[in-house]
């Protein structure tokens, strides 16, 4: 075959792979985009999910009209963005099914609890009743389910893109392979046969010219090169010709520079070659100690040929000094034991700039009719980049080595017989075995009975699944003590994909477990101290005893409470050092649904005590304006309630103490705001009236009854299904201490509006 035909068919296949490559890489983003973009819309669905449980337990705890609206929307982007998720994988549409049938049945548990709610009783706390506590077990029990639901949806499509990432790196180890079987075969079919055929004109070329004109040159091969042979062939029999005519004198000298002009347009294809895989080739003539590199040799050794002796000891003068000797012995000892090639890998160094590059040689000898060696004929390949990768891989492999040695989880791994493999240290520490006792185990022997089978049915799991599992259970130490542990188990594989055992990474939760216990009892004695303390409030003769009581209530709750909060701060610390886990979700929303409950249980307190303890009102100058900007801003208003503050300048300033003024204006904000459920109109006005301050605050609302009007300002009475029914009494008795009055004026229907008069003082202008 011809060398152009070689080289035409070398690039054409060259360029089918470039196709293939960018095909594939076009493919993997396309696949990578359309992960990312189901991931965004998982990770979207679990925050709303737990938006969800939040809204939830602060309706069920405070029953406001703008968590309904909240729920609502929170629920309808849950919607829309389940309707986005398009899983292509039977596995992620079955687990993208169960998100959207747990949505609806959350939906419709919520909706159960909005009607309970609506419907209960409005003279007494709901929370009390066995429904309200069934009702809220069942809506809890929902959100679990559905947070659980959306984690896996997250964790399934985090393992499909570890998947995809895996096919990514397989296919381009595949199609880096290819391209080195491609260049070999290049070298192989082309390069040596071309490099062979070169040295076999050479030769040819150096006995004709030495006179032997009865020296025929072979020409096997029919190629540009063999072409040549036979010009030379057919220049030497027509010098034989003692009768040759100038005009055959003269078509052979033509012949011989067309043959030459070939020779040089092949050698330069050559070198392009030569120059595109960085291999280059040279020829050592023994008997005149000449040698000659090809172009691309120059540039491996970053040598321009005038600065290059031209010899073997130039030659090794370029190599590395370290592996001067060592290339020196390879290529003699092939020389004085008869070897035909040799072949080896050795450092340069190149002149100009110092950098040290690594190449691969390979040399055969030519001999002559007596089995002498006349010539050397090899090549040089740079191979420092792929050097340079397989120290980085070497250096990966090290650093995860050492996370795997250092880590503070245990990791385990078993054969398909659940005989141990490995373990690091971490795991050895944890059940106080070295790893040569626990080769000796069989698994059931580190984990008490009762987990036997579960752990028999998870490893099925895994294996059937071809997916991690994240499970809890027990082991038991060398010292027969038990502890509980995380697990998370997926399949180990082999170098060929095939299943061979299972991996563990095993952590040890008995403190985790601990702190959940001791939140639990706490919240127990919470309940019961709370059960207790309502059930005496609601005695007939606790209104005469409502002083001794707060005071109870202030000492018996408040510390606990302070120590309980101080306890969920160091919880909620420790919490954030743990890794992203469920479990670790799982806790923050319990932690925050605890806080949230002390306080609403410490405002219990703040009410029963402002209403119980001794008044003591310190008289100074008060921003009337300041004080309802300040409240406003504080406690915020839903998008429904329109708000308008008029404060007349002669009115902003009263002598009273600010912060009467700041707490009887704060629970009749809260009032008019809950009294509008729907949305309205909240009224704020100060003016002057026979020289008194007058403020009055009104509302849109659903006004007050007839048949509860006279009981309004009485303690312990409340039309709500929350609070205790102090809110009103403490507006009342602050005012009195400030020797003011308050009033009110409402339509049932209508709204409400509340007037405070405070008494006019010499000070206050």
């Amino acid at each position: 075959m011809r060398l152009k035909t070689q080289f035409i068919i070398s690039m054409t296949i060259f360029s089918l792979v470039l196709i293939a490559i960018g095909v594939s890489a076009i493919l993997a983003n396309q696949q990578v985009t359309q992960l990312n973009n189901q991931q965004d819309a998982a990770g979207n669905i679990q925050s709303l999910a737990s938006q969800l449980n939040h809204i939830s337990n602060n309706y069920m705890l405070y029953q406001e009209n703008v968590q309904l609206s909240l729920w609502h929307s929170t629920f309808s982007s849950l919607s829309d963005n389940l309707t986005e998720l398009n899983p292509t994988n039977p596995e992620l549409q079955t687990i993208a099914t169960n998100v959207n049938d747990g949505a609806q049945q959350l939906d419709a548990v919520f909706s159960d609890a909005v009607s309970f709610l609506e419907g209960a009783p409005r003279n007494q706390s709901v929370r009390i009743l066995p429904e309200f506590q069934t009702t809220w077990s069942r809506l809890v029990e929902q959100n679990r389910a559905l947070s659980s639901d959306t984690a896996l949806l997250s964790q399934a499509l985090r393992n499909q893109a570890v998947q995809l990432e895996f096919e990514s790196s397989l296919l381009t180890l595949v199609l880096l392979g290819v391209f080195a079987a491609y260049f070999l075969t290049i070298y192989l079919l082309v390069y040596r046969r071309a490099l062979k055929s070169v040295a076999n004109l050479q030769t040819g070329i150096n006995v004709i010219g030495s006179g032997n004109l009865e020296y025929v040159i072979e020409t096997n091969k029919k190629d540009e090169i063999a072409e040549l042979s036979s010009a030379f062939n057919q220049m030497t029999a027509n010098l034989k010709k003692v009768t040759a005519s100038k005009t055959e004198l003269e078509i052979e000298i033509a012949e011989r520079k067309k043959a030459e002009r070939e020779l040089r347009e092949s050698e330069k294809r050559l070198n392009r070659s030569q120059e595109i895989a960085h291999l280059g080739s040279w020829e050592l003539d023994l008997a005149t100690n000449r040698l000659s590199w090809s172009d691309e040799v120059y540039r491996i050794f970053g040598l321009k040929p005038q600065e290059f002796g031209a010899t073997y000891e130039a030659f090794l003068d370029a190599v590395h000094p370290d592996d001067r000797s060592a290339v020196d012995a390879a290529y003699s000892s092939s020389l004085a034991e008869g070897r035909d090639n040799y072949e080896i890998e050795h450092r340069v160094v190149r002149k100009s700039t110092g950098e040290i590059r690594t190449v691969q040689e390979k040399c055969y000898h030519t001999r002559d009719d007596f089995g002498r060696v006349i010539q050397s004929v090899g090549m040089v390949h740079d191979i420092t980049e792929r050097k340079k990768a397989e120290e980085a891989r070497v250096q990966s492999e090290t650093k995860y080595r050492r996370l795997y040695e250092t880590s503070q989880d245990g990791f385990m791994a078993r054969d398909l017989e659940a005989r141990m493999i490995d373990c690091n240290q971490a795991y050895e520490t944890m059940l106080g075995y070295s790893k040569e006792e626990l080769k000796n185990l069989s698994v059931k022997q580190l984990l008490p009975l009762k987990w036997h089978e579960p752990r028999e049915a998870v490893i099925k799991k895994v294996l059937d699944a071809g997916d991690s599992i994240i499970y809890e259970r027990e082991y038991q130490r060398k010292d027969g003590s038990i502890f509980p542990a995380s697990v998370r188990t997926w399949p180990l594989t082999d170098d060929k994909g095939e299943t061979i055992g299972v991996w563990s990474i095993v952590r040890d939760i008995s403190e985790q477990k601990e702190l959940q216990k001791k939140l639990e009892q706490q919240a127990k004695n919470l309940e019961k101290l709370v059960e207790e303390r309502t059930k005496q409030l609601k005695d007939a003769e606790r209104l005469a005893a409502i002083g001794q009581t707060a005071g109870m209530v202030g000492h018996d709750i408040r510390n606990p409470l302070q120590g309980i909060l101080g306890d969920l701060y160091l919880v909620k610390h420790d919490l954030a050092s743990l890794q992203e886990s469920e479990e670790k979700g799982s806790m923050r929303e319990s932690l925050e649904s605890i806080e949230q409950n002390i306080l609403y249980i410490n405002k219990i307190v703040a009410d029963l005590q402002d209403y119980a303890k001794p008044l003591n009102p310190c008289s100074e100058r008060a921003d009337l304006k300041l004080i309802i900007d300040e409240l406003l801003q504080k406690n915020g208003l839903p998008e429904n309630i329109k708000c308008e503050v008029r404060v007349n300048s002669e009115a902003r300033a009263v002598m009273a103490d600010p912060s009467y003024v700041r707490r009887i204006l704060g629970n009749l904000i809260i009032n008019a705001v809950q009294a509008m459920p729907d949305g309205g109109k909240l009224k704020i006005r100060a003016y002057r009236e026979d020289r008194d301050a007058i403020i009055t605050v009104k509302d849109t609302g659903v006004g007050i009854s007839e048949a509860v009007k006279s009981k309004l300002f009485t303690p312990l009475f409340t039309t709500k299904s929350k609070g205790q029914g102090f809110g009103l009494a403490v507006v009342k008795r602050l005012t009195e201490a400030l020797n003011g009055t308050v009033t009110f004026e409402s339509i049932q229907g209508k709204g409400t509006t509340f007037t405070i008069r405070l008494p006019h003082k010499k000070d206050s202008q």
